[in-house]
């Protein structure tokens, strides 16, 4: 857990860094976070190398998403992964996964495409997904009335 705290933090000074939480009966019941992949940067170690439409584009970078065992199946982390992804400034979203975790059909059902392998460190091989994010709405403009 500790781990987890200092990556975290080191992590929340990231630009574009954003997380959303569900919390309910006094406990965190799930969350997910990321930050602005520039352009020019690209997961390491994968067998290949970002599409050419990435590689001069910033990205949104998901680098976290759980939901608590017992409250998976309920909405939770798809609100919650479309929270994070809402009004984003990138036209793509990426994150890696384990292929063989339920996740991963999630994604694919979801619209994500894998675009590449890695083995990041310690991890297991993962897949790298990616996702193309609707446009940003421009702001609306706040009118005074008098």
């Amino acid at each position: 857990a500790d781990e987890f705290l200092d990556q975290l933090a080191a992590e929340s000074k990231r630009p574009g860094f954003s997380l959303v939480a569900a919390c309910g009966g006094g406990r965190l019941l799930g969350f997910a976070y990321g930050y602005t992949m520039p352009a020019g940067e690209w997961w390491d170690g994968t067998d290949r190398p970002a599409p050419e439409e990435l590689k001069a584009a910033d990205k949104l970078a998901v680098i976290e998403w759980a939901v608590l065992p017992d409250r998976r199946g309920e909405g939770f982390g798809r609100r919650l992964l479309d929270e994070l992804l809402a009004g984003r400034r990138e036209q793509w979203a990426t994150l890696t996964v384990v292929p063989a975790a339920a996740a991963r059909a999630i994604y694919d059902r979801w619209g994500w495409r894998q675009v590449a392998s890695t083995r990041p460190g310690r991890m297991p091989g993962m897949a790298v997904m990616l996702l193309e994010l609707p446009a940003a709405a421009e702001p609306e403009r706040i009118h005074e009335l008098r």
